[in-house]
């Protein structure tokens, strides 16, 4: 039957149904190539947490996510991220992949430093760390989960600068086989000049907002900073919790009183307000002056 239609239709005939055929044909080429595009695309902006080699993937996210903070690109990981659990003892040999890449790894081949931070007062047994790599380019930021509050306290209270990593391989090998002693992925940051070109390529590297919100965070930043050098000059020795405190609270106290920056009336009334610190009630005043607003 079709060598019969063939047959008695001319060559002027056939040619809208070749010619469909073709634009067909093309337009799905063009589809599939665009799709190859967007996933190597993809695949290039992926930040990877892994094991050595690559393997396994603990978390896996991308740097479209990411947010300005000064010279830095820094992306939160969420919950739906950790894409499997991470067991304490496997942190050492951890890799930070871009795009495939491995641009840092906690093992013999890279140079890194070990930070602990204050806990989360409203997340009993959940600690962060932040792991800076050499040069600068790199940094991690995870939470050791597993450990009450007081343990943590006790065991890190005599730490000095250096013996960080030490300590949390401790507690690797002393509790190998807990999963409940597990390593969250929480945010991976890097410097924008070390991945300039494909941070320029991302529609939220340049958006007005992100870097208004961001001069905003760096000002806000810089004015809590200042107020803690004075009041660690004064002699205040609170842990970082408690200080920050107290910071937030002499900031509210400054900018109700029309005192945005540093000058002359900051330099008086800041002082003024150290002098008379021990009148007032800091963590809970805060919490209060908190729950009214």
């Amino acid at each position: 039957i079709h060598l019969i239609i063939a047959s008695t239709m001319s060559g002027s005939d056939l040619a809208p149904f070749v010619a469909a055929a073709l634009r067909d044909k093309i337009v799905s080429d063009l589809k599939e190539e665009n799709e190859k595009l967007r996933s190597q695309l993809r695949q290039c902006r992926a930040i990877e947490v892994t094991g050595p080699e690559g393997q396994p993937v603990y978390a896996r996210t991308y740097l479209d996510k990411g947010r300005h903070r000064s010279n830095l690109w820094s992306v939160k990981l969420s919950e739906s991220e950790q894409l499997m659990p991470c067991p304490l003892t496997n942190l050492a040999g951890l890799e930070v992949r871009i795009g495939g890449v491995v641009r840092a790894a906690l093992n013999d081949r890279f140079d890194f430093s070990c930070y602990l931070h204050d806990y989360d007062e409203q997340d009993d047994g959940r600690h962060s760390v932040n792991i800076c790599f050499s040069g600068g380019d790199v940094w991690l930021c995870v939470a050791i989960q597993g450990w009450p509050n007081e343990f943590w306290d006790a065991s890190t209270a005599n730490l000095e600068n250096g013996d960080e990593w030490q300590f949390l391989q401790h507690l690797a090998n002393t509790n190998a086989g807990d999963e409940s002693k597990q390593v969250v992925i929480k945010d991976v940051t890097i410097s924008v000049k070390s991945a300039k070109g494909a941070l320029e390529s991302l529609p939220t590297f340049n958006d007005p907002d992100a870097l208004e919100e961001e001069k905003q965070n760096d000002a806000v930043a810089a004015y809590l900073e200042l107020i803690a050098e004075r009041l660690r000059a004064s002699g205040n020795d609170d842990q970082q919790a408690d200080l920050m405190r107290k910071c937030q609270k002499l900031m509210i106290l400054l900018c109700n009183g029309g005192i945005y920056g540093p000058g002359d009336a900051f330099d008086e009334r800041i002082s003024g307000l150290i002098r008379g610190q021990e009148e007032l009630d800091w963590p809970s005043d805060f919490e209060d002056e908190g729950e009214e607003g």
